[in-house]
């Protein structure tokens, strides 16, 4: 459950991103704003992975599928956004 709303955190944080970037400057600022959010992302479920290793004691082999599932999708959204606006 955790896992899911993480994940849900990450796709409200993109569109979030990429809206403020399109209401400041118009699509290409979209684009930015998409693009700016991958490293915060991956910063974030980085920070998940450690907490699983070491408050939870899994080992990282166990975490590294829960890190994928948490940081791929919303940061394929954001290379998606970005790919769509980057030349409007």
């Amino acid at each position: 459950m955790r896992s899911f709303l993480i994940l849900a955190g990450g796709f409200v944080l993109v569109f979030v991103f990429a809206m403020i970037g399109r209401v400041r400057t118009g699509n290409s600022g979209g684009a930015k704003g998409a693009l700016a959010f991958i490293p915060l992302w991956f910063a974030l479920a980085a920070a998940n992975l450690a907490i699983g290793v070491v408050q939870a004691g899994d080992t990282i082999a166990e975490e590294t599928p829960i890190f994928l599932m948490i940081c791929l999708p919303p940061v394929l959204l954001a290379l998606y956004l970005w790919k769509k606006w980057r030349s409007a």
